[in-house]
Parts: structure tokens; sequence; C-alpha cells
């Protein structure tokens, strides 16, 4: 079994294909950016379990993958100018997700002039 954090707090597990939600993402609509981005950790829980990806899970790899998925990098990066709020709404993710993918991508394929810098704490690469 894996038990799923976000933001320092579980909010589910995963067991093989089974996976649970806690009571308050479960109740959060499923376009809800929150649970988009938890349910992505849930995916790729799975995806470690089945043996499709190796393992182990690490959290620090699910959130990694979970921004690649629902923030794919070359519409990401056309998008780059706007602020990470726009960003956030127009991906349908966590505004601090935002952030922490821009410094991935930043570290990846250099800084491009943005105007946005990505943020420093918790969740930032």
């Amino acid at each position: 079994m894996t038990i799923l954090y976000y933001d320092g707090q579980i909010v589910g597990a995963t067991d093989c294909e089974l996976i649970t939600l806690t009571p308050s993402i479960e109740i959060l609509e499923r376009e809800h950016p929150r649970r988009r981005f938890v349910s992505m950790l849930a995916i790729y829980a799975v995806t470690i379990a089945e043996g499709h990806y190796p393992g182990p899970y690490r959290t620090a790899d699910a959130y990694d993958f979970a921004r690649c998925m629902l923030m794919p990098a070359g519409e990401f990066l056309t998008l780059a100018e706007r602020s990470d709020c726009e960003l956030a709404e127009h991906f349908a993710v966590p505004r601090d997700q935002v952030a922490a993918h821009r410094g991935q991508l930043i570290a990846c394929h250099g800084d491009h002039g943005w105007s946005h810098p990505p943020l420093r704490g918790p969740g930032a690469l």
C-alpha cells in the first residue's frame, strides 16, 4: 500500500489497482485543481505497483510526474510568460505546482527571460 501526501497531509492511498482518496479530496469536484493533482499522484503510484515504472514510489517523483502530465512542457513553455495564477487556471492545477514546474523547466531549458521566476520554498525544485 502506498500512502499519498499532498502539502504535508495524507490525501489518499493506493493498493495496486485500488485508489482511495480522503474525504477532503473526494468531496471536491472532479476538475478541481487539488483533486486532479492528487489523482495524478495516485495514478503514478499504481503504475509503479503494476511494474510500468521502476520503484520505489517517492513523493517527489510523483509530484514531478503529476506536473509533467498535467502541464505538458511544450504547451507550458508556449504560455510561460503568463502569471502563475493564469497558468494554474489554464491547466487546472494548484498554483504552487505551477511555480515548481516553472522552476523545473528553467533548470532543464533555461529561463528564456521569463518575468515570473520560480518561487522558493516547499514544493520548489
